[in-house]
């Protein structure tokens, strides 16, 4: 009989501990644990409830338990003292206060139960109770399954809640990288793409499906590198240093639509790295710089347009003072006024040419 009962209980450790090793979700792992223990110990009804600083105190799970029986755990878990997450001897003298109470509400038709803290790490996360319908006490084998139960449900809502904490960063981090109106490459450290943003897919007119799982090579096509080197000329030269390293690149984007016509673009690589300095990650934040490239065209056209507009009246005035100026020639009236005339007039023109400069130097400086 006793071998019996460690086989059944060595199986049913065996369950607990594959759940716990397949089951991310939180309440339903509490419920495999709940009903596991309690068909370990034939159990006809209990509840695992937590403790959180936003819901204070919450049922989570049950298994046999009236709705009115619950809405009674659940006032009576709303007048525990605060004191009951102190200590593990306070946690179970309220659970068994607890347990008292509601034997005695006889139309629940709990004969005895037993209860523990859950605790991980000396913090009173919770608690879980067993109930029977039938008079007979929770043995000491019991209560020492119980407690393994408790401990390996202890387990889980520590790992739920990191699992839980990391989901919620990496979909804030997914918000942030969507959002930005620049493009952006996530690659893994052997250079394959692992997330683009649509900022991305849009420069490169391309879906999703597409680009995920390519190298970086294959979709970071450049041409006419202006500034900067590309990553692998990069990390030749020993890119990253440190994990505020950056590497800087400008050239034209000729991957798949844009061969026919290239975007400008520019590229900063920041490397992530994990404690022991080893790269994780690189993300690749890629700008469109075509706005750029076509101001300066339009700014060095217009420096060189005026250049060529101003050595005309400049010549024409040299040349006419010039003449003016020869010890050995004499100019009638009608000459000298022409003369002066067009000196004027090139005069005029060059101020033009000036005010024209300065309105430009005004508009690019915003005033």
């Amino acid at each position: 009989m006793l071998q019996d009962i460690r086989i059944r209980q060595r199986d049913f450790l065996l369950e607990l501990a594959r759940v716990m090793t397949q089951e991310l979700d939180l309440d339903a792992l509490l419920w495999q644990i709940l009903r596991i223990s309690s068909e370990l110990m034939g159990g006809f009804g209990g509840f695992i409830a937590l403790y959180s600083e936003t819901e204070k105190w919450h049922v989570r799970t049950t298994q046999g338990i009236s709705e009115p029986g619950l809405k009674y755990i659940e006032t009576y878990l709303s007048k525990f003292e605060d004191d009951t997450l102190e200590t593990t001897e306070s946690a179970l003298l309220d659970i068994n206060l607890l347990i008292d109470r509601v034997r005695e509400i006889k139309e629940l038709g709990f004969a005895d139960g037993v209860g523990l803290p859950l605790v991980e790490r000396g913090k009173v996360l919770g608690i879980i109770v067993i109930f029977r319908n039938y008079p007979a006490s929770f043995s000491l084998n019991d209560r020492t399954m119980l407690k393994i139960f408790a401990d390996q449900a202890a387990i889980a809502i520590r790992n739920a809640n990191l699992y839980g904490d990391n989901i919620r960063e990496k979909n804030r981090l997914n918000a942030l990288i969507n959002a930005a109106a620049d493009g952006i490459i996530v690659l893994d450290n052997g250079h394959k793409v692992e997330q683009v943003n649509p900022a991305l897919l849009k420069m490169l007119r391309l879906k999703e499906n597409t680009v995920i799982g390519q190298h970086h090579d294959d979709v970071i096509v450049l041409d006419k590198i202006t500034a900067g080197m590309e990553l692998q000329d990069g990390e030749a030269g020993g890119w990253p240093l440190n994990r505020d390293s950056r590497l800087y690149v400008e050239g034209n984007l000729v991957y798949g639509a844009l061969a026919e016509k290239p975007l400008p673009v520019s590229i900063i690589y920041t490397p992530v790295m994990n404690s022991e300095n080893m790269i994780v990650n690189i993300i690749a934040m890629v700008s469109d710089i075509s706005k750029f490239r076509e101001a300066d065209d339009l700014k060095n056209n217009f420096i060189s347009t005026i250049s060529h507009e101003l050595k005309t009246p400049v010549a024409l005035i040299k040349g006419y003072a010039s003449t003016m100026r020869l010890q050995d020639a004499k100019w009638d009236s009608e000459v000298l006024q022409e003369s002066l005339t067009v000196i004027e007039q090139e005069a005029d023109r060059l101020t033009g040419l000036i005010n024209d400069l300065l309105d430009a130097s005004r508009l690019y400086s915003g005033s």
